[in-house]
């Protein structure tokens, strides 16, 4: 038990997503509504996967981010 791993991202902006069980073959989605305003077009958005199993923390050792068009 215990934490693995290393937060990338800046703990001061971090949201949550909900919780997903990974299927069998260890991939989820989610589909997130984006609101149609001018003012997000360019911001990027930095992601990374937590796994919570056995009493165990792990980050995902990357963060992705991805850019509003």
């Amino acid at each position: 038990p215990g934490v693995s791993g290393q937060l990338l991202l800046d703990p001061a902006t971090v949201s949550l997503l909900p919780l997903t069980v990974l299927s069998s073959s260890e991939y989820a989605s989610h589909e997130l509504p984006i609101p149609v305003q001018a003012g997000l077009i360019g911001v990027q958005v930095a992601f990374q996967s937590v796994v919570v199993a056995n009493g165990s923390i792990a980050f995902g050792g990357n963060a992705p981010v991805v850019t509003l068009h």
